[in-house]
């Protein structure tokens, strides 16, 4: 099975037009599995085609574990590591997504999903700077960005500050730019 991007976009419209349809939500999730996952799409968040598309699937940290979206989450961390310009997109589209679901659905319901990606997140940064990346390779500068990206990061994340400052201290006593 393949999903092209206009079935992927033509599946958010009616998903965004349909919102409690259950098939229709389904088959959108369904669509942006198999593209974004089986299709082997290389930058999700910096193309303004699949942006939202990407967004909206965020969703899938609100559902029950499975092996689909498991693979989805991993499939994720592994595309936003790749890309600076997706890892900034991806947490500027976060905050839109917040925004407008605030307005939908009940904020409490909202912040239990988002605590949920951010937990993610976290992760996927401790997981980043556990790996042995040099400091002037572009794994170590897109971990720092991802670490910087969110104030909660390091605010109140003391694990990922510790590991952010470890990486940005190795950087200093080798003198790298």
């Amino acid at each position: 099975m393949t999903t092209t991007l206009s079935e992927l976009q033509a599946s958010l419209r009616q998903l965004r037009a349909n919102r409690t349809n259950e098939s229709v939500g389904r088959r959108f999730y369904t669509n942006g599995f198999v593209y974004f996952v089986e299709g082997g799409a290389k930058c999700w968040w910096c193309h303004h085609e699949t942006l939202e598309a990407a967004t909206e699937m965020l969703q899938l940290f609100s559902i029950q574990k499975t092996a689909h979206t498991e693979k989805f989450k991993q499939t994720m961390a592994e595309q936003l590591i790749t890309c600076e310009k997706c890892l900034v997109a991806y947490y500027a589209a976060k905050n839109v997504l917040y925004k407008r679901y605030c307005e939908v659905y009940d904020p409490r319901n909202v912040e239990l999903v988002f605590q949920s990606i951010r937990a993610w997140d976290s992760q996927c940064i401790l997981l980043q700077f556990s790996r042995s990346l040099l400091p002037s390779s572009p794994e170590g500068r897109i971990a720092v960005i991802d670490a910087l990206a969110g104030a909660e990061n390091l605010l109140f994340l003391p694990e990922v500050e510790k590991a952010t400052c470890s990486f940005i201290d190795r950087c200093v006593e080798r003198g790298v730019r």
